[in-house]
């Protein structure tokens, strides 16, 4: 599947969280260094979720590749 439906809540948690797992991975790609955490580049607010990692999920409005799209962008600045 390559869309997910952000509308309802219980989904756009799970598409946030596959969001952080995928930058995660981006930012992680040698094994053999010191492993970096999402929130140690972006700003995350778990809480009230209005950060950056919203904005990019908005974004791409749950298409996954929008979504790397995007997410390449923002790594390449």
């Amino acid at each position: 599947m390559l869309e997910e439906n952000i509308d309802n809540n219980n989904n756009y948690q799970n598409y946030r969280n596959r969001v952080i797992g995928v930058i995660e991975n981006y930012i992680n790609v040698n094994e053999e260094t010191e492993k970096y955490k999402a929130s140690g580049i972006f700003e995350i607010n778990e809480e009230e979720g209005e950060d950056c990692i919203e904005q990019i999920i908005n974004a791409s409005g749950g298409n996954y590749r929008r979504l790397i799209q995007l997410l390449d962008s923002t790594m390449n600045e």
